[in-house]
C-alpha cells in the first residue's frame, strides 16, 4: 500500500466564552505498523488559528486497542499554553505504530486541521 495523507481532525474552534479547557480526540487512524511497513515513517501536520492549548499525536501498538493502550509519543507534542499560535508545524516520528489518533486540549482557538501521512 502507498503512503497515504488524510485529515484526522477537521477544523474546530473552541467557543471564546467559555474558558474552560476542552479536549478533543480524532477517530483512530491506520498506522504504518497496521500494514506491516518496516520503516514506520509517520508525519503530522498541526494548522492552527490563534490557537492556544497543547496537540499531541498518540499511538498504539495494540491491533484491538482499548483506552490504556495509547500513549502519547513525545516528539509530537506542541505546547501553546502561554502564548496563541498561528501556523503550521510538522512534525515527523518513527515507529511501527498500528493504530495512531491525534488531541488536542485548549482553552480559545481554532484548530483548522490535523493532517497525517505515513
Amino acid at each position: 500500500m502507498p503512503a497515504s495523507s488524510q485529515i484526522i481532525l477537521p477544523s474546530t474552534t473552541h467557543d471564546p466564552l467559555n474558558l474552560l479547557p476542552v479536549t478533543v480526540t480524532s477517530d483512530p487512524f491506520k498506522g504504518a505498523g497496521y500494514y506491516g511497513f518496516g520503516y514506520g515513517l509517520h508525519t503530522v501536520s498541526y494548522q492552527g488559528t490563534g490557537f492556544e492549548g497543547v496537540i499531541s499525536m498518540q499511538a498504539t501498538l495494540a491491533a484491538t486497542p482499548a483506552e490504556e493502550d495509547w500513549f502519547t509519543v513525545p516528539e509530537t507534542t506542541q505546547d501553546n499554553t502561554d502564548s496563541p499560535y498561528t501556523g503550521v508545524s510538522i512534525y515527523n516520528f518513527t515507529g511501527n505504530f498500528v493504530w495512531v489518533r491525534a488531541t488536542v486540549t485548549y482553552t480559545i482557538g481554532t484548530i483548522n486541521n490535523i493532517t497525517y501521512n505515513y
